[in-house]
Order: C-alpha cells, then sequence, then structure tokens
C-alpha cells in the first residue's frame, strides 16, 4: 500500500481505479521542411488556431450554462491568448525563418510562454502556465490529428491520478463515473481546485511526485476532507473507508433536515449562520442551507473574474441582485481585499517583495481612491434596496480607519447632492485580522457599529506563516493558545461595548472548533454554504455552559496540541458518530 499525503481542495471520500495521466505531453522531433511548403504549414497552424478556438467557445458556452458566468471566465482567458499578437507572430516567424513544421513550432513556442510564467514568484500569475499548457495540449491534437480519450468519455468508476489537471479538463470531467482526482503540483488558489469546488468532485492537490509508482487500474481510495490517498489499500484501509462513506452518506441524508431550522443550542442560545460567498450563484445557495444571512461577500472576486476594472453601475447591479436574492436578510459587503496572494495585474501597482505585508486590501483600496470611491457608491446606492452593512478588510490602526470614514462621508455627501437614495444610517464595520487592531479594540470600538473576526489572516499575522506554503502548513493553526487569547480579547470587549461580532474564517467551518468558539462568547459565525449543517449539528448537541467550560480550559493552556485533543474529545463525547477530521 501507499500512502500520499496532499492539499484537500474540495471533501468527500471516494473509491475507485487508477487512471493515470501522463503529463509529458506531446514531444515533437524537430524536422526541416521544404521552402515550397512553408505555406502549407502556416495554414495548418492557422487552421488549428481556429478550430481551438472554435471549441472553447463551445466549451464557454456549457460551462456558463452548468456552473455559472465565472467558470466560464475562466476560459476567456483561452481565447485572449489565442488572439495576442505577439504568440502568434512569434510562432508565424518561426514556421518562415526557421523553416520547421507547424506542431514543432507551436509546441516550442507555447512551452517558452509557460516557463516565463513558471518563474515569477508571484503564485497567482505563476498559475496561468496551466493555462498555456492546456492550450498547448488542445491545439497539438488538432494540428497532429490525434483523436485520444478525453476525462469525458469515462465510463466507468474511475479516479484520476495526474501531474496537473488544467480547468478545461476539470470541467469536462464525467462525473457519473471519476470520483476524485489527484495531481502532483497545485494549490487552494488555483482554477482547478475552484472548479473542483463547484462540480462537488473530492479532489486532493499538491501531493508530490508519486506517477512514477502508480499504474493504471490499481485501487484507489481518496479522503478529500484530510487530503489522504491510498494506492492498492489495505482490506482493513478498504473496509474502514467504505464504513466511513456509509456514515457519511447517511448523516447528509439526516443534514438536510436541519437546511430550515433555526440554528439553537440544546439549552435554547440562539446562534446567527451567515454565508460566506464570492460568487453570485452562492447566495442562492446560502439561502437553501438556511442561512440567516451573508456574514461576507468577498467583492475582490468581482475583479478577478473581469481582469477588469469595473465600473460603478456594474457594482452596483450585481449587489441589488444580491440583496434582492436574499429577500431582506442581511448582506454584509466587504470591500475590495486584492493584495497579498490576489493580485490583478492590470490595475495593480508593483506588489513589492513581500504583498501579504505590502500594498493590499484597505491599503490598496486607499492607495487607489477612485476606484475606492466608485465601489463604496455603488454599496451605498444598493442599500436603498435592502439590509447592507459595509465591511473594511485589514483595518491595522486607528488613522487608517479615520481615513476611511472621511471617505465614506464623502461619498455620502456625493450621492445626496446627485439626489440618488441610499442608507444614511449603513452599518460600518472593520475585520479584525491583524494583532495591532485586537490590542486596540477597544478604541476601535467606540468608532465602530460591528467588528467581523477574520481569522484567516489573524493566524497568519499572529503566528507569522505563510498558510499558502505547504512546507509550513503545520504552523498555521486556529488552536494556537496566542490566536485563542486575541479571539477571547475581542469578543469579551465587543459584547461589552454591546457591538455586534461575527467570526468568518476558516474556523468557522470546522465542527471540532464550534463549541470553543461559542463559549469564548460568539453568537454569530459566518462559512460557506457547505459547512452550515455540520456546524448547525454541533450547536444543536451542545449546552453553553459546557461550551464555557471548553473555553475556560483552552485558554489556560499553553500549546496548540493539547487544546487540539481537548476540542476533538469534547467533539466525540456529544457526537460519537462525529469522524470526518479524525
Amino acid at each position: 500500500m501507499i500512502t500520499l499525503k496532499g492539499i484537500p481542495v474540495s471533501p468527500g471520500i471516494a473509491f475507485g481505479e487508477a487512471l493515470v495521466i501522463d503529463d509529458e505531453g506531446f514531444r515533437i522531433r524537430q524536422s526541416s521542411i521544404r521552402p515550397q511548403d512553408v505555406n502549407d504549414e502556416i495554414k495548418r497552424y492557422e487552421d488549428a488556431f481556429d478550430q481551438a478556438k472554435q471549441e472553447i467557445s463551445t466549451n464557454i458556452a456549457n460551462v456558463t450554462k452548468e456552473l455559472g458566468d465565472y467558470y466560464g471566465l475562466i476560459f476567456q482567458a483561452h481565447l485572449a491568448i489565442l488572439d495576442d499578437s505577439t504568440l502568434r507572430e512569434e510562432i508565424l516567424k518561426k514556421i518562415k525563418t526557421e523553416r520547421c513544421s507547424a506542431p514543432f513550432a507551436i509546441s516550442t513556442i507555447f512551452k517558452q510562454y509557460a516557463e516565463i510564467f513558471r518563474k515569477i514568484p508571484n503564485e497567482n500569475l505563476s498559475q496561468r502556465a496551466n493555462d498555456i499548457i492546456d492550450l498547448e495540449k488542445r491545439i497539438m491534437r488538432i494540428v497532429m490529428g490525434v483523436n485520444t480519450e478525453t476525462l469525458t468519455t469515462i465510463n466507468k468508476d474511475m479516479i484520476v491520478l495526474a501531474h496537473n489537471l488544467t480547468p478545461s479538463e476539470t470541467s469536462n470531467m464525467n462525473r457519473n463515473c471519476i470520483r476524485a482526482f489527484v495531481t502532483e503540483i497545485g494549490s487552494k488558489g488555483s482554477h482547478t481546485a475552484i472548479i473542483a469546488e463547484a462540480l462537488e468532485i473530492p479532489a486532493v492537490l499538491g501531493t508530490g511526485k508519486f506517477l512514477n509508482k502508480v499504474q493504471a487500474g490499481q485501487k484507489v481510495i481518496v479522503d478529500g476532507h484530510q487530503g489522504i490517498i491510498y494506492i492498492d489499500p489495505t482490506p482493513e484501509i478498504s473496509a474502514q473507508y467504505h464504513k466511513l462513506y456509509t456514515r457519511e452518506r447517511e448523516l447528509k441524508k439526516q443534514l438536510n433536515k436541519l437546511d430550515q431550522t433555526p440554528c439553537e443550542t440544546k439549552d435554547g442560545t440562539r446562534i446567527q449562520i451567515l454565508g460566506n460567498m464570492e460568487l453570485e450563484f452562492e447566495s442562492r445557495n446560502c439561502l437553501n442551507r438556511g442561512a440567516d444571512g451573508i456574514g461576507l461577500y468577498r467583492t475582490e472576486f468581482l475583479w478577478l473574474t473581469n481582469e477588469l476594472q469595473l465600473d460603478e453601475e456594474t457594482h452596483f447591479h450585481k449587489y441589488k441582485d444580491i440583496v434582492d436574492t436574499m429577500g431582506g436578510k442581511p448582506v454584509t459587503i466587504r470591500t475590495c481585499d486584492l493584495g497579498a496572494d490576489k493580485i490583478l495585474k492590470d490595475i495593480m501597482p508593483d506588489t513589492g517583495r513581500n504583498p501579504a505585508l505590502g500594498l493590499r486590501s484597505i491599503r490598496l483600496s486607499l492607495f487607489m481612491p477612485e476606484m475606492f470611491r466608485a465601489q463604496l457608491r455603488a454599496i451605498l446606492r444598493a442599500s436603498a434596496y435592502g439590509p447592507i452593512q459595509i465591511l473594511f478588510p485589514m483595518i491595522s490602526t486607528l488613522t487608517e480607519w479615520r481615513r476611511v470614514k472621511m471617505i465614506v462621508h464623502d461619498t455620502f455627501e456625493d450621492l445626496d447632492e446627485r439626489g440618488i437614495p441610499f442608507n444614511h444610517k449603513i452599518p460600518l464595520g472593520i475585520m479584525v485580522e491583524v494583532p495591532s487592531t485586537v490590542m486596540m479594540i477597544e478604541e476601535f470600538l467606540k468608532d465602530v457599529d460591528f467588528i467581523s473576526i477574520g481569522t484567516n489572516d489573524l493566524i497568519q499575522y499572529t503566528v507569522a506563516v505563510d498558510r499558502t506554503n505547504k512546507d509550513v502548513a503545520q504552523l498555521f493553526n486556529g488552536c494556537e493558545p496566542a490566536v485563542i487569547k486575541l479571539i477571547w480579547k475581542t469578543v469579551t470587549e465587543a459584547n461589552r461595548h454591546n457591538k455586534p461580532v461575527c467570526l468568518c474564517g476558516q474556523m468557522a467551518s470546522d465542527p471540532a472548533l464550534t463549541m470553543l468558539l461559542l463559549g469564548l462568547g460568539l453568537r454569530s459565525l459566518s462559512m460557506p454554504p457547505a459547512a452550515m449543517r455540520d456546524i448547525k449539528r454541533v450547536c444543536s448537541s451542545v449546552e453553553m455552559l459546557r461550551c464555557r467550560e471548553i473555553a475556560f480550559r483552552a485558554l489556560r493552556t499553553d500549546n496548540a496540541g493539547d487544546i487540539q485533543s481537548l476540542l476533538q474529545r469534547e467533539l466525540a463525547a456529544v457526537l460519537p458518530d462525529y469522524r470526518l477530521e479524525e
């Protein structure tokens, strides 16, 4: 048996035979062509590009229809690459001046471009190499007349094992037969990971090299919860996971009943369950899972999916549509949080050598005030149609917050002068995600309407760890005593000042942490729709007195390992059949 560990990007348990996809690609031997054949090779290359564009256009239409505009836009980038004049001129020049075949010219130039992107130190940009590789594969199949089996034609249960999967390959998978996929490279932020989550296919990325150790047809188990893969599992492992799989399916059926049930603890304490969303269709998912509203709308994805600076009207209609969908339930809109690993090269300045500590989030908005004001005007206009509150990311000093409020009030005056209606009492709040904010939380609470704790960045900046780096991923831990104490101080002060406080990071989605968070004083949690049933189940099984006792013990413990053990024991005590994160 071979056991692999990677990054879990889409949850679930899956069984199947290994389908090994060799990522060596097309290796084209260089050969000279006769001068009289140059025009034929040029036509061959042009015809291949035209056919590829037709295929991609069809792909865009299909993906958009099934998954929504965002996922179709991923492949719009492929069309843009094919229309790139510099790339096409280089291929043409290579055919003409070096008298090489169309396949060799295309493959050589595409590989050069992919290598350029791979060397870019920014992960978001380096992921573009995958799009170029995807295109090369498509065009080479066309230009060489290769008719290969695609992932759409698989007709039995398979687990795809690959060095990498492109967005096109992922989106075209036959979900009735492909049960999961595993890749040697990749990260949570890749397009492939995003599509896997949307398709609800269990997926694990970034395992490191392993394809040379496996063969097609071997039995595979994928645990998308923990990022574990078993190749040729032992009978004991197989039996264990079949039991877990059956239990998971039964539990999902039971949890469906919780969707439209208000979240309350066993002793009647009401817990507000809100939804995190990035893409428009997710607001409907939040409603279907019984969310009390939207606790975090990450608006930066509007820029990331459009690759341009959106105008005020576009923003306004996007926000109004979500408010309309939520039907009177509150919507918390966070202003643009670009920067760090979310780079938009067309409009952003140089991110510097350490983008996580550079011009990002609210700092970028203050650096680009016109873009900031346009977004604020759009949000305020949408507030005339339903309950909206504005959340500002990564506020680290009171001076920064006062600059933000001054711009907001200037925007109020601008809309008033134009006679445009909006909610003049719209709540304004801040993300608490850096230690400096916690240290000054009493002063901030005197000047904000609400706060939201962003634990992803709070952990990162407290423990000084890059949460996207696999080599130090074990240090990114919400059970670190320093993190727990920062949350406790924030919640305690918010409650003392009678200001609403919500926690919206990944910690809100982890059932093992739910009792701790309730015991620390939180009564509002915001999470992805897929996590809501599990969190509701935990809440309905616990009493507040026990939660406070757990929090008290955690606050007196000086290492994360002991706190994790405590929380796992307590979860097992109230939900003996809960297993997925063991």
